[in-house]
């Protein structure tokens, strides 16, 4: 299973989908295993739960922790601490 909403990506959006697995490849994959749709408003992604809430990640890291925090953002929303 992907993580990805398949209508949500224009053909233009490939880019941003590559260098996100190049930045986030903790987070991608923590998404895959635990049933999060990655998706995109206003130039955003980010990360919806199977309950419905919702964890945005930036389209470039600002510093060396983005992976490990967004990871940690995610396991908090799918727990439900978030």
């Amino acid at each position: 299973m992907s993580c990805y909403a398949e209508d949500t990506f224009e053909e233009g959006d490939t880019m941003n989908t590559k260098q996100l697995k190049r930045f986030y490849p903790r987070a991608m994959a923590y998404a895959d295993e635990h049933g999060f749709v990655l998706d995109r408003r206003k130039g955003h992604f980010y990360f919806q739960a199977p309950s419905g809430q919702k964890v945005f990640i930036g389209n470039t890291p600002s510093d060396h922790r983005a992976d490990k925090n967004a990871v940690s953002h995610l396991r908090r929303c799918a727990i439900g601490n978030l």
